[in-house]
């Protein structure tokens, strides 16, 4: 496992494996924006939709052209909350990110978090750890079409892979930026 950065002093993200993956921030969003891969993905797990959240006429080449569109829209907004951030004008990625709920909900360090793509309902989630003040740690994320991220069997794999990260930051003795 590798720290990568991405907009630093602000954004990084892990690289699992040897160094020969790319990093999750850019495995994500080489996916998001893979046609092919979006129309593949809906089409195996239409049936997996939520009517409430998504409509009962959601065609699968619909969500997957929104979901490119939101990639992108997704990619823009990291680069300019990075602007904000470093001249110290919002919103920047304190405001983007949220904390995860669920078993996370009283942690105190090395929180995890969540940002959503920019439409709403939005179908794109990065999953991190917060690292300090707009400093934040990309895990990994996925495509959210179900109601909960324990409802989801890819989304269920990212909370795996932050309890990973986060025993590895401890092991490491990382627990703020300046750890890096």
């Amino acid at each position: 496992m590798t720290i990568v950065e991405v907009f630093p002093p602000y954004i990084y993200s892990i690289r699992y494996g040897d160094g020969n993956e790319k990093d999750e921030y850019y495995r994500l969003l080489g996916l998001w924006t893979d046609v092919d891969y979006l129309a593949g993905y809906f089409e195996s797990n239409y049936s997996r939709m939520v009517p409430e959240v998504w409509g009962n006429d959601i065609e699968p080449e619909i969500v997957a052209s929104q979901a490119f569109n939101e990639a992108y829209e997704l990619e823009n907004t990291f680069e300019e909350l990075s602007w904000n951030t470093a001249h110290d004008l919002y919103p920047d990625y304190d405001d983007f990110f949220k904390p995860l709920d669920g078993e996370f909900v009283y942690e105190w360090e090395l929180i995890p978090m969540k940002a959503y793509g920019p439409r709403k309902p939005s179908l794109l989630r990065m999953y991190a750890i917060k690292m300090g003040s707009n400093c934040y740690l990309i895990t990994g994320g996925g495509i959210k079409i179900s109601r909960t991220m324990q409802e989801d069997p890819c989304l269920n794999k990212e909370l795996d892979k932050i309890k990973k990260v986060r025993s590895f930051l401890r092991e490491q003795g990382i627990e703020a930026r300046e750890d890096f």
